[in-house]
């Protein structure tokens, strides 16, 4: 892992934000009508005190992805956050669907090769909803190509980088041979101090 620089938990919450609404984008062709999650996820209500970026996040991960644990790491936990690039070797990968207990989290360079012979085996992987061929499947390059990973803990273990946002992402590239990858990376601070 190289740091690049220093990041705010503003730039990271609206670089997801973009990121959501950028990939509602790529897909709105395949999919015209307006899904009623998201549309639900955009009338939310603000909660008193609540920021602009803090609500949306909030109705993008809550109610539109269903992934509080990355909502919670925004705004729950005291992060420090950089820009950073790292090899698919240091990132773990999250479930993409199903049960957190019961995923193996491999290393992102290892998962492209598990979806490869899952692929030409026409197999599912355990943990992971997506079939291995779309995962893979050669399509035009994402908008954007950061990631957010976070050093703490997922599914009762503790990952340096584990991939909060952006696994479709990370897949594509790593698979294509673009390496290594820029993430933002969300890091417990320890009595405030500088890393």
């Amino acid at each position: 892992m190289r740091i690049i620089r220093a990041a705010t938990r503003e730039e990271v919450v609206s670089h997801y934000i973009a990121s959501e609404l950028k990939r509602f984008l790529e897909n709105a062709e395949k999919e015209p009508q307006l899904a009623s999650k998201f549309a639900k996820a955009l009338s939310e209500p603000g909660q008193p005190g609540e920021g602009t970026l803090h609500h949306m996040s909030r109705a993008l991960l809550g109610t539109w992805r269903e992934h509080c644990w990355l909502h919670e790491q925004f705004w729950h936990h005291n992060l420090l956050w950089s820009l950073v690039e790292l090899a698919p070797s240091e990132i773990n990968v999250m479930p993409l669907g199903g049960a957190a207990d019961k995923f193996h989290y491999p290393n992102l360079d290892d998962f492209v090769k598990e979806l490869r012979v899952a692929a030409q085996r026409r197999q599912r992987i355990t943990g992971v909803h997506d079939d291995p061929n779309v995962l893979l499947a050669s399509r035009e390059e994402p908008m954007l190509k950061r990631i957010i990973v976070i050093n703490g803990q997922y599914g009762n273990r503790n990952f340096k980088y584990a991939i909060g946002d952006g696994a479709h992402r990370a897949i594509i590239l790593t698979a294509r041979g673009h390496v290594p990858l820029e993430a933002y990376w969300g890091s417990p601070s320890v009595c405030g101090c500088i890393r």
